[in-house]
């Protein structure tokens, strides 16, 4: 961004990281909801470490209503996002499924008005 606000040809290194794909995984829901447990910044270093090239992040705390957040779309939730690092799309998904296996994220539906 730098580059092309200063009006040069960006440089990209492309095959220098440490893995040769990356995804961005978007954990959303769906329906209001009052957040019962979220991981806490322990268990998110313990899951980190256990799936290497995986950052987290979350974007709910205990206790909050799904529908008093801000700044959230017309017809889903953020909860979490999880950016892991891998050498072929199975692998990627296999990460997300252990990342959403040790982490414990808990909602708690809210009865129909």
């Amino acid at each position: 961004m730098v580059d092309l606000g200063l009006g040069r040809r960006p440089q990209f290194t492309l095959g220098r990281g440490d893995f040769a794909l990356a995804a961005k995984f978007m954990v959303r829901a769906y329906c209001d909801a009052r957040v019962t447990q979220v991981p806490t910044t322990v268990e998110i270093a313990a899951v980190e470490s256990a799936v290497p090239g995986t950052q987290i992040q979350v974007a709910v705390s205990e206790g909050i209503q799904l529908s008093e957040l801000r700044d959230q779309d017309s017809y889903s939730f953020e909860l979490m996002t999880l950016f892991p690092g891998a050498n072929s799309q199975t692998e990627l998904e296999a990460k997300f499924h252990t990342c959403m296996d040790r982490l414990p994220l808990r909602l708690e539906t809210l009865p129909n008005v």
